[in-house]
């Protein structure tokens, strides 16, 4: 249902509808007290983070930045008007908006996180095997 619900309102209020991920982040706090749940059941395992990073560095330099180059690149020569709507999306960068652009980034990464991959691709696997899940 809170999958259904953000889907619907995203397309609703397509100009906030990045903000419809706060309904999956509180239910997912809420879901995680209620049923006793820890937080390495859903995903964050504090103790190796460390570890998951060195180990995983190539995959965080693939997504966070080769990915992300290559679909702006993409977009810049095949696909003018969306390059032209994430432009319009991001402010012109000076000294005073450099910081908050870039505590933006940090916590709508981390958000898009927790709802993508600790709610969204949890239940989906419940129902299919978690590598299509993943995908």
């Amino acid at each position: 249902m809170i999958i259904g619900l953000i889907i619907i309102l995203s397309f609703i209020f397509k100009q906030i509808a990045g903000l419809f991920n706060i309904i999956a982040i509180f239910y997912l706090f809420i879901e995680r007290r209620k049923r006793g749940r820890t937080w390495e059941d859903i995903g964050f395992k504090s103790k190796s983070i460390m570890i998951d990073i060195k180990n995983n560095w190539h995959w965080i330099i693939t997504v966070g930045v080769i990915i992300q180059f290559s679909v702006i690149t993409i977009a810049k020569y095949f696909i003018p008007g969306y390059f032209e709507h994430v432009q319009a999306r991001i402010p012109l960068m000076n000294l005073s908006q450099t910081l908050p652009l870039l505590i933006m980034i940090f916590i709508g990464t981390f958000a898009e996180e927790i709802v993508y991959r600790g709610f969204f691709q949890e239940r989906i696997s419940w129902f299919i095997k978690p590598a299509y899940a993943i995908v």
